[in-house]
């Protein structure tokens, strides 16, 4: 049965998903700093743990020292786009 056209669930064709319609009602003025700061913060903590993986040493991990340092480096990588993307739509 499809979603009649009035429905708040029903995805319109300028919107991304349905979510972003009330995102600007989620994230109220006074609560935009520290969410600003978390996603800042979980970028960085992503971007160490790649450190972390990288600089650990072999017998650590149940991985071979290839996957290691290719997760390590997936994950600074990950966090550079998380602390990149959330300075630009918090910090802009």
């Amino acid at each position: 049965m499809p979603l009649p056209s009035g429905s708040p669930n029903a995805p319109d064709d300028d919107d991304d998903s349905p979510d972003e319609r009330y995102a600007s009602e989620r994230i109220t003025p006074r609560s935009r700093p520290v969410v600003g700061y978390f996603a800042l913060f979980l970028g960085a903590a992503y971007a160490v743990l790649g450190v972390v993986l990288l600089l650990m040493p072999n017998g650590r991990l149940p991985l071979p020292g290839t996957y290691r340092v290719a997760l390590g480096l997936l994950f600074i990588a990950y966090g550079g786009i998380r602390t990149w993307r959330a300075f630009r739509k918090y910090y802009r």
